[in-house]
C-alpha cells in the first residue's frame, strides 16, 4: 500500500526520536549522579522542544532537510502551547498529516494522545495509576473515554535499563523473566536484506530512555497502590523511536475521528462541553508528511 514508506525513510525518522530520548536519559543520568530530582513536566517542555522547528534543540529540521533532499518529501511540524490549564487532559497531543502523491494516493489525518511519566531512581512511577482530581477516575480511563489511541510516555534513565537485558542492553533478542520484547530490534538491527542506515547498539540503549505504553495496558491493572515498578511496565512497552516510525507514521496506531483530532490540537467543540468535557492537551503537535 504505502510503497513510499521505505526503510530507508522511516530510518531518517528513526533519528530524531533516538537522539531526543538519548538527551533526556543523559538529564536523568545527570541528575541521580548529582543527587537532583528533575520534574517530568520539564523533560515534557525538552521533548516537546526537540519538534519545535524555531528551537535550538530541534532535532527534526536536519530531518527534514534530508527526507527533502533525498526523497522530494516534505515533513513539517508545528507546536502550540495551550493557554489554558488542562484540568483532566493529556499532556500531549500529537496529530499525523500524511499527503503524498506518488504512485497511489495516501492521505490521512489522525491523532494520538500522550500522558508522560518519569521513574525515579528507584526504578519506581509514584503516581502511575493517577487518580484525576475530585473525579476519582484513573488517567488512563480519562483518556481512553476520549480515544483508544492514547499512550503514556515514560522517561527512563538507561542505567536502570541494563539490567533488564542478557546480552544487547535494550534489545532484548534475549528477554529477561517476563519481558518478551523482541520486536524492539525489528527493522533497526543490521542486515544484508534490509536497506538504509541501522541503530547501533549504543543507539538503541540511548532511544530506550522515552517508552510508550498503551493506556489500555495501564487501565488494564487494578493495582491497589498509585505507584509502579520499572520491571512490571516493560512487557507492555516500546521504544519512542519505534512506535513513531513503525507504528505511528505507517498508521498502525491513531484515530481519524474529528473529535479527537480536535482535542488533541485544542480546538474543543461545544458538543464536548455540553457532554461536560473539561478535555485538552497542554502541548499539541501536528507533523505533516507530504510530497508538496
Amino acid at each position: 500500500m504505502d510503497r513510499w514508506l521505505t526503510s530507508p525513510l522511516k530510518a531518517l525518522l528513526h533519528r530524531p526520536c533516538v537522539t531526543t530520548a538519548s538527551l533526556i536519559g543523559a538529564r536523568l543520568e545527570n541528575r541521580i549522579e548529582t543527587g537532583q530530582e528533575i520534574s517530568e513536566t520539564t523533560l515534557t517542555d525538552e521533548f516537546v522542544d526537540s519538534f519545535r522547528p524555531q528551537s535550538r534543540f530541534s532535532m527534526w529540521k536536519p530531518v527534514a532537510d534530508a527526507i527533502r533532499d533525498e526523497f522530494r518529501f516534505y515533513l513539517n511540524v508545528d507546536v502550540n502551547k495551550s493557554t489554558i490549564e488542562p484540568r483532566t487532559g493529556a499532556d500531549i497531543g500529537l496529530v499525523i498529516r500524511r499527503s503524498v502523491y506518488a504512485e497511489v494516493q495516501s492521505t490521512a489525518e489522525y491523532a494520538v494522545l500522550i500522558q508522560c511519566k518519569k521513574v525515579d531512581q528507584g526504578g519506581g512511577v509514584e503516581d502511575f495509576f493517577h487518580t484525576v482530581g475530585g473525579s476519582g477516575e484513573r488517567q488512563s480511563a480519562l483518556m481512553l473515554s476520549i480515544t483508544p489511541a492514547s499512550f503514556y510516555f515514560l522517561y527512563v534513565p538507561p542505567s536502570l535499563l541494563s539490567g533488564y537485558a542478557d546480552q544487547e542492553t535494550m534489545a532484548f533478542v534475549i528477554p529477561a523473566n517476563n519481558c518478551h520484547v523482541p520486536i524492539w530490534n525489528l527493522g533497526a538491527m543490521p542486515s544484508e536484506s534490509i536497506e538504509g542506515r541501522h541503530l547501533t547498539l549504543d543507539e538503541i540503549a540511548a532511544g530506550g530512555s522515552i517508552l510508550v505504553i498503551p493506556a489500555l495496558a495501564v487501565e488494564a491493572q487494578k493495582n491497589q497502590s498509585k505507584a509502579a515498578k520499572l520491571n512490571d511496565i516493560l512487557p507492555n512497552a516500546f521504544p519512542f523511536w519505534y512506535w513513531f516510525s513503525e507504528m505511528l507514521i505507517p498508521g498502525f496506531v491513531g484515530d481519524q475521528s474529528r473529535r479527537v483530532i480536535e482535542v488533541a490540537q485544542n480546538t474543543r467543540r461545544r458538543d464536548l462541553e455540553r457532554e461536560g468535557l473539561d478535555f485538552g492537551v497542554r502541548y499539541s503537535i501536528t507533523v505533516g508528511l507530504g510530497s508538496g
